[in-house]
């Protein structure tokens, strides 16, 4: 018969499918068109009794030691994991899990793909799409949920622009749009007064053109883009106008 198998006695590398491993183990054995992807591996674990239940799975562990630790143990480990009941028949998980390498920890879940497609970072029930840290019970964003706790006011989100104080009028914004197909309708920017730190806040809307209508200077100073001198009233639906 054809050889099936290869062990380099030079390296102790394990090859299936090719005579010339590259790695301990080394597998080769699909043959996929251009335009598809092979399963080269299969996990699947046996089971006692019935149908498989909430909990069960396959998964690959990482073993070694630490730095600080002579024992050997699971430091890492992904797996999938089944999310199906009696009650219930939703699918699978993915699980990313890691340690702290304190006392004889063992790995926890850091990050979690569910089944209906929703990614939790420091959550194992995403609400949103995204979800990273604690959630809200009562009705959470549908894209993207940011959450934690703070004694002070907590930042929850940061949008850098490494550049963006190497030219006055430079910046970093949050864009948002109406449409899939439209360009951004509306827009609050950062934006350098100077290439040290001073910055202001501006706000944008659209009416034919992405254009600012107001902005907070960084010594706290407000101006209406629209207007020029005058005093500034509201009429009785709370418009402000400005009067010459």
């Amino acid at each position: 018969g054809s050889q099936i198998m290869t062990i380099d006695g030079s390296t102790s590398n394990v090859g299936i499918g090719t005579t010339s491993p590259a790695g301990k183990l080394h597998v080769v054995g699909y043959t996929a068109d251009r335009t598809s992807v092979g399963n080269g591996l299969y996990l699947q674990s046996s089971y006692a009794g019935g149908s498989p239940y909430s909990g069960h799975g396959q998964g690959i562990a990482f073993y070694d030691r630490t730095y600080s630790s002579s024992t050997e143990k699971i430091l890492s480990r992904i797996y999938s994991v089944i999310n199906d009941h009696s009650a219930s028949t939703n699918g699978t998980d993915l699980v990313f899990q890691t340690m702290t390498d304190t006392g004889n920890a063992s790995p926890s879940t850091k990050m979690i793909i569910r089944y209906d497609g929703n990614v939790g970072i420091g959550t194992t029930s995403p609400g949103s799409l995204l979800q990273v840290g604690v959630g809200t019970s009562n009705s959470p964003s549908v894209i993207a949920s940011l959450g934690g706790s703070a004694s002070n006011i907590m930042s929850a989100l940061s949008l850098v622009n490494t550049l963006g104080n190497e030219v006055a009028g430079q910046g970093v914004a949050l864009d948002f749009h109406l449409n899939a197909a439209y360009s951004p309708t509306g827009r609050i920017a950062t934006i350098a007064e100077s290439t040290a730190t001073p910055a202001a806040l501006a706000f944008y809307t659209y009416d034919g053109g992405l254009n600012e209508k107001m902005r907070i200077s960084s010594a706290g100073a407000i101006k209406f883009n629209s207007y020029g001198a005058g005093t500034l009233v509201t009429d009785a639906s709370g418009n402000i106008t400005a009067v010459g």
